[in-house]
């Protein structure tokens, strides 16, 4: 953005030891606004960049640009928001998908994905994401490694006291491959005391470090431990056990399906019985039945002979048996997983003693 406040693009060259910087080519491509800019690569010699537009409308853009830097052609332009689009920050999410964090109507926090091929021949949003409906501005949005679906924003949002100043928020969220929904996972207010012109980068897996301008305008630096994606795996919280130990219900913490793609309802067999201790078994290892409610899952359990009230019964996920939304599967090591069965047996004679005149008999009963 020049004097005039035109959008523009250049190109340079430097040389291997950076001690030569050459301007190749440039381009006036608005001529009535060129702020609040992120640009991305599309492919070797495509690149679209997100700007605030005339009015502070929000645009997207293609160029192509040569390997070398001589030329700057505009091939496609989108006006995304006829309100505003300030504070952008682009990211490319595969060959075609691409995530826009940025300040719209009200100065809210938007999320947009958008499908650019690689000749930047069209552009096409996919879906739109209200994250903050106060703030959102001072946007640096950047993709989790490790984590295909997951992204990471920086942002100064709301005020916690309902003053003017801006707080600072991280927030993650999953986006697919597609672009098809956004859905906000994690919020983080690490300041309330100013945070604008921020600056995310990924130092190594799971650390990022934040620059940004905090209390009193000074500079600061954070970083932040993030985890990549959700990496705990469905866990038993409680079982409860019917009054006729004819069924055990099961309680996990999350939502869960028996493949690693986010489908399919769990199944008796995903379970696995067993029985330590009394008199009674098991008929089968496997539930009889299964029935869900939420995250309840209610077993049928099959027994032989009957329980005296010393039995444990376990239950357990079988191997490669359910999995959260995310395919971290179940492990077949659980704890709050046992419950001891109902005394079901009736008292029993066990001897007699006849007095010796006959006159009485003692008897001993085992419960």
């Amino acid at each position: 953005m020049d004097s005039g406040s035109d959008g523009w693009l250049k190109t340079f060259t430097v040389s291997a030891d950076g001690g030569t910087l050459t301007q190749v080519a440039d381009l006036e491509h608005d001529t009535n606004g060129g702020g609040h800019n992120s640009l991305v690569k599309v492919d070797a010699n495509t690149v679209a960049l997100a700007y605030a537009g005339s009015g502070n409308n929000g645009y997207i853009k293609t160029f192509t640009i040569p390997t070398d830097g001589s030329s700057i052609t505009q091939v496609y332009s989108y006006k995304h928001d006829g309100i505003q689009g300030k504070y952008n920050s682009f990211v490319q999410a595969d060959s075609n998908t691409f995530v826009l964090a940025y300040s719209g109507s009200g100065s809210d926090g938007y999320i947009k994905t958008f499908t650019i091929p690689s000749t930047g021949a069209s552009i096409t949003q996919v879906k739109k994401v209200e994250h903050d409906n106060s703030r959102g501005e001072y946007n640096s949005l950047s993709r989790i490694s490790g984590g295909s679906d997951n992204y990471i924003l920086a942002y100064a949002g709301p005020d916690s006291e309902g003053g003017s100043a801006y707080d600072g928020f991280l927030k993650t969220f999953t986006i697919p491959a597609d672009g098809a929904t956004v859905t906000q996972t994690y919020v983080l207010e690490h300041t309330d005391n100013q945070a604008e012109w921020n600056s995310l980068v990924q130092i190594d897996e799971d650390t990022y470090a934040l620059a940004y301008m905090g209390s009193g305008d000074d500079g600061y630096v954070s970083t932040f431990t993030v985890r990549a994606s959700d990496q705990v795996a469905p866990t038993i919280t409680a079982v409860t056990l019917a009054a006729d130990n004819s069924t055990i219900a099961v309680t996990l913490d999350e939502v869960v399906f028996n493949t690693s793609s986010s489908s399919g309802s769990l199944e008796a067999s995903d379970f696995a019985l067993s029985i330590s201790g009394g008199t009674a078994t098991l008929s089968s290892a496997t539930p009889t039945s299964i029935s869900a409610s939420g995250n309840v899952y209610t077993l049928g359990i099959g027994l032989s002979g009957t329980p005296d009230g010393s039995e444990v019964l376990t239950v357990v996920p079988i191997d490669n048996g359910f999995y959260d939304k995310v395919g971290n599967e179940a492990s077949t090591t659980q704890s709050n997983n046992t419950a001891t069965l109902n005394d079901k047996a009736v008292p029993i004679i066990s001897s007699v003693f006849l007095a010796l005149d006959n006159s009485t008999i003692d008897r001993k009963s085992v419960v």
